[in-house]
């Protein structure tokens, strides 16, 4: 038994021993790796060791403690004296001429408006006013007056017309007659329509007979 428990304890049979606690280790981690995989936890990282180079102190406390150097000192410059500038003596002003107002023209008076001359009206004779009278006439008759068709313009024919102080038609006789009965028959006909004739107005022919001929200017 002590032989036994000798070779048990020899270096190579702790040797297999340790070879088979490792492996067995080695399983157990595979497998429990594995059904961490299988519930979707995912396996912790591997720490990275970080390497930090630290300086040396002594060297830092030397740098921190160090006074910074002082900058140099200049020495002060003198300053120079600023020449005096030279005062400019004022300029004798030349007096100024005095301005004379240029002399206003001078407009003569607008001469005074001469007042229109009285036109001389010349007064009508009694040939004019009976002549106007006569055309007055004529005209009132002509207003009346309803003109034949295709009638040659050279007709004329005399009328007898009487009348009373009022100018009221008491007959119309034909004289003179043109050739022309239809020209005729208008002319005595527009005298009828002229009732009452304008004997009031100034140079017509008074009655109680009035000759009239027409004829003329009446066709035109």
């Amino acid at each position: 038994m002590a032989r036994r428990s000798e070779d048990l304890l020899s270096p190579l049979h702790l040797w297999g021993y340790l070879f088979a606690l490792v492996l067995h280790a080695a399983v157990l981690a595979l497998l429990i790796a594995q059904a961490q995989r299988l519930r979707g936890v995912p396996p912790k990282p591997r720490p990275i060791p970080i390497a930090i180079q630290l300086a040396p102190a002594a060297t830092q406390t030397a740098r921190a403690t160090a006074p910074p150097k002082p900058p140099p000192v200049e020495p002060p410059r003198k300053a120079q004296p600023t020449p005096p500038k030279p005062v400019e003596k004022p300029k004798p002003q030349a007096p100024a001429k005095p301005v004379q107002a240029a002399p206003k023209p001078v407009v003569p008076p607008a001469p005074a408006p001469t007042p229109p001359k009285p036109e001389l009206v010349k007064a009508p004779t009694a040939e004019e006013i009976a002549i106007a009278g006569e055309r007055g006439l004529m005209s009132h008759i002509r207003s009346r007056w309803l003109r034949p068709p295709r009638i040659n313009p050279r007709l004329q024919c005399v009328v007898r017309v009487q009348i009373e102080a009022d100018g009221h038609i008491v007959s119309v006789n034909l004289v003179q007659s043109s050739g022309n009965a239809d020209f005729d028959d208008s002319v005595v006909r527009a005298i009828y329509k002229s009732d009452p004739l304008p004997v009031d107005k100034p140079g017509a022919p008074k009655g109680p007979v009035l000759t009239l001929t027409f004829g003329g200017d009446f066709l035109m």
